[in-house]
């Protein structure tokens, strides 16, 4: 799957191609962009930090007054209610004490009333009384029944009634003064009432007093933490700007220097792509003379083994050399595995990369000059060989190894054949670190290094050859 970073590779190859391509291209390298100092960064990174945590801070804030809020409107309402009830037990209270009020009054003037009708009544009763007693008349005819009497018994009859109504009038009077004591109770009890009332009407409208105050106090401390409240939210909102605008000089500096490295590594690519084409230039231009040196001592060596002078065989007699007897090696095989090798020109070098089976993606390693190459899919030198001889010989993906384990004659440079490996070393066959396909008159097909294509180069230009062996012998 293709990545950023590859995509980016590619634009850079692609950049530097161009470059390469056109002449006096490469002085035409563009402004660098704006390199942020350290300083710069680690400021703007401390300003986001401080910011972060002043919103924090401000955040955990703002939810504790919002609860704060929360309470105080729970205890208000809680206040509230407890106010209305107070003002439901005054109205009550004052409502009882009208009525013991109205009822106390209405005693008051009942008892005034007996009083009076008692105090009538007791003043003629006692005048009557006197003037049975005295021989007077009384207002009833008594005394004159008295009078009237024509014998003892209806005279004795006569008084004993008298007697009969004076105690009747006596026991009325008593319970008439009976009936005012009662009435004065209870207008006494009466105006106890309403002296009871009266104190509960003044505690019901203290309580009133006392929760409409604690309402009004609760209220002004409500009203105190939501302006609290709504200037915290509003101090919050500025430091969530600041740390948009100290986040986004943050981003903008670390942007400011990716680029910036980004320039750098683009700049050192180049470098390294001139680099290389001025090597392949060179390279190219030794080949071309290579070429047309072994060109003529071919032509030379050619003239020499055709002899000359004429008449009786005067010149030199060429005597081919003569092949290994054993293995499985055939000059069609090897002519195969040429044709099979020349089949990849132009594809690129991967380092760690291709096999029998055909190219593959190398291995990214700087230390060997393939910082790239895990983005390239093609051969190394070894694996081109593995691909070459692959239909006829399983080789490791290693030119030391192939050395030996492709066949067991290595076969002098004079007697190389196509298909042939020849090997390149630093010394002993531990050494070998490349290794090149035969393809006759002095050529190879090689895959040469990390940023090249498979070619077609003269057998001498790797440098000194160290050997050759001849596969399936």
């Amino acid at each position: 799957m293709p990545t950023r970073g590859v995509a980016a590779l590619t634009v850079l190859a692609l950049s530097a191609a161009t470059l390469l391509a056109v002449p006096g291209a490469a002085h035409a390298a563009p402004k660098p962009p704006p390199n942020p100092t350290n300083g710069q960064l680690s400021a703007a990174a401390a300003a986001k930090a401080a910011a972060n945590a002043e919103v924090s801070r401000r955040s955990a804030a703002v939810g504790r007054l919002g609860g704060q809020v929360a309470a105080a409107q729970s205890e208000l309402a809680a206040l509230q209610g407890t106010a209305e009830l107070a003002e439901q037990k005054v109205a009550y209270a004052v409502s009882k004490q009208r009525d013991g009020e109205t009822a106390a009054r209405t005693a008051i003037a009942a008892n005034k009333t007996a009083v009076a009708a008692v105090t009538a009544n007791n003043n003629d009763r006692v005048r009557e009384v006197q003037a049975i007693y005295i021989g007077g008349e009384s207002s009833d005819g008594a005394t004159g029944a008295l009078l009237q009497a024509k014998n003892p018994s209806q005279l004795l009859s006569q008084s004993t009634l008298t007697d009969f109504i004076v105690d009747n009038k006596m026991d009325a009077i008593g319970r008439s003064q009976r009936l005012a004591v009662t009435a004065s109770n209870t207008a006494a009890k009466a105006r106890l009432a309403v002296q009871r009332l009266k104190t509960l009407t003044a505690a019901a409208q203290s309580a009133q007093r006392a929760a409409a105050a604690a309402v009004s106090l609760q209220a002004a401390r409500k009203s105190s933490l939501e302006a609290t409240l709504a200037s915290s939210r509003t101090a919050l909102v500025a430091e969530q700007n600041a740390f948009s605008a100290a986040q986004a000089s943050l981003v903008k500096l670390t942007g400011q220097r990716a680029t910036y490295v980004a320039y750098q590594r683009y700049q050192a690519y180049l470098r390294e792509q001139r680099r290389l084409a001025a090597l392949a230039a060179a390279r190219a231009k030794r080949l071309a003379a290579q070429r047309a040196a072994a060109q003529a001592a071919a032509a030379r060596a050619r003239k020499n083994h055709q002899g000359g002078g004429g008449g009786g065989g005067g010149g030199n007699t060429y005597n081919p050399p003569v092949d290994p007897v054993g293995g499985s090696w055939s000059a069609a095989r090897g002519r195969a595995a040429v044709a099979r090798a020349m089949t990849t020109l132009g594809t690129p070098y991967a380092w760690a990369g291709g096999g029998a089976s055909g190219p593959s993606y190398g291995v990214c390693d700087a230390s060997n000059g393939a910082p790239n190459d895990c983005y390239v899919r093609g051969y190394d030198c070894s694996g081109l060989a593995m691909y070459a001889w692959g239909p006829y010989l399983s080789m490791p993906h290693y030119a030391a190894s192939q050395y030996t384990v492709a066949g067991s004659y290595h076969p002098p440079l004079s007697k190389l054949k196509p298909g042939d490996l020849l090997f390149w070393s630093n010394g002993g066959i531990s050494g070998i670190h490349h290794v090149a396909i035969y393809i006759g008159s002095g050529q190879i097909v090689q895959a040469p290094y990390s940023g090249g294509n498979v070619e077609i180069s003269s057998m001498y230009d790797p440098g000194t050859i160290f050997g050759a062996t001849r596969p399936l012998t």
